[in-house]
């Protein structure tokens, strides 16, 4: 009797090391919001579009995705559009309500201005407001000297954030986008600080915003268009000097879908942001692959018999991703042993075509299960 529970026991330890349940099927009828398909047709409309600018990007505002790019990668100055970087510093770094300490010289400054005096009882949103709404550069400079006691300071702490980001070809000089030869960035990377700085509900609100009176009585008005041109964009800022021509960094959602584009040195920055956005919201559409996934699995020596899996996260990814077909594939042991605690991955469940795995998320224990004071013996009778 005794080598026989002993064997048991072995096998009992040894079969889940080898006892994977790996279950394929097609998918055939994805929930999709929208079924327009994306065409090698829709490729060549957009190289009908006739961007202007010089270097654009039309980046998914969820996953980071270049959906389409124009020289993206280049080497360019970025001009005002630099004070989304300063804005979302100095909103993770300052209180709010907190009353600006200014200085002359940082408010003695060319450029656009918001013509800030040292006597002003300006709060840090004031400010903000009129970094985003007017493109203040006194604004900026003094946003600066109260987060790091002074613009070159701030530079350093804008060049650490976009390592924190994991921008690869910008760097930061001032914290307002005056010419400068080593100020400089690429649209690519501008979208990712974009869709960063939207992450922050204090710079959606602000970026948001057409028209805000100030403290001292001045009213802001946001430079960008768009939120009147069009009933998607959901913020953004403006930029322009000589020698960086005009610049434009936005965002949109519709649908369901949330898009960031920038446009960079672009004389028709306007019309070409509405193209880029209408060729995003026409092609690329989010279709659900995982929601709301319940699975049953027996347990062994616990207090219960079995427990439910669930999803860790939902699984939304894009028509064009999946527009040649997917299959679904769940990878977990055929039981599991008790202790069990709530939140820990015990499986996956994959989505994948001839392309590779386009997303997963992990299995994880919907509650606690105790073991049982019998243990696995209690799964033996």
């Amino acid at each position: 009797m005794k080598n026989t529970l002993s064997l048991v026991l072995i096998i009992l330890i040894i079969i889940p090391v080898f006892c994977y349940i790996i279950t394929e099927n097609e998918e055939s009828s994805p929930v999709i919001l929208s079924q327009r398909e994306l065409t090698q047709e829709h490729h060549e409309i957009v190289e009908k579009l006739q961007i202007s600018a010089k270097s654009c990007v039309l980046m998914d505002g969820k996953t980071g995705e270049v959906l389409y790019g124009k020289n993206e990668k280049a080497l360019l100055p970025m001009a005002s559009t630099t004070k989304i970087m300063t804005a979302i510093i100095a909103i993770e770094k300052l209180k709010l309500d907190s009353i600006a300490k200014i200085r002359f010289q940082d408010i003695n400054i060319e450029g656009s201005n918001i013509y800030i005096k040292e006597e002003d009882k300006l709060t840090i949103k004031d400010l903000l407001y009129g970094l985003l709404l007017e493109s203040g550069n006194d604004c900026a400079n003094v946003l600066a000297y109260n987060v790091a006691g002074g613009k070159e300071e701030f530079a350093k702490l804008m060049n650490e954030k976009a390592g924190e980001i994991g921008l690869e070809n910008t760097k930061f000089q001032n914290p307002s986008g005056l010419h400068h030869e080593e100020h400089y960035t690429t649209a690519k990377d501008m979208a990712k600080i974009m869709i960063y700085a939207m992450k922050n509900p204090v710079f959606r609100e602000i970026t948001a915003c057409k028209k805000m009176k100030l403290s001292d009585g001045k009213i802001a008005d946001n430079h960008n268009k768009l939120l009147d041109m069009t009933d998607y964009c959901t913020g953004g800022k403006t930029g322009f000097t000589k020698k960086a021509g005009r610049c434009l960094v936005s965002s949109g959602a519709k649908n369901g879908s949330e898009y960031v584009v920038v446009t960079l040195n672009a004389p028709d920055d306007w019309d070409d942001h509405i193209k880029l956005y209408e060729y995003g919201f026409s092609n690329f559409h989010p279709v659900i692959l995982c929601t709301d996934e319940k699975i049953e699995i027996d347990v062994v020596g616990g207090k219960e018999e079995s427990c439910t899996l669930k999803n860790e996260k939902n699984i939304i990814t894009r028509n064009s991703k999946i527009k040649n077909g997917y299959k679904k594939r769940v990878i977990l042991n055929r039981f599991l042993y008790a202790p069990l605690k709530k939140g820990d991955a015990v499986g996956k469940i994959e989505f994948y075509n001839e392309n590779g795995v386009i997303d997963f998320t992990n299995l994880v224990i919907e509650k606690d299960i105790e073991k049982s004071k019998r243990g696995i013996f209690k799964w033996l009778k």
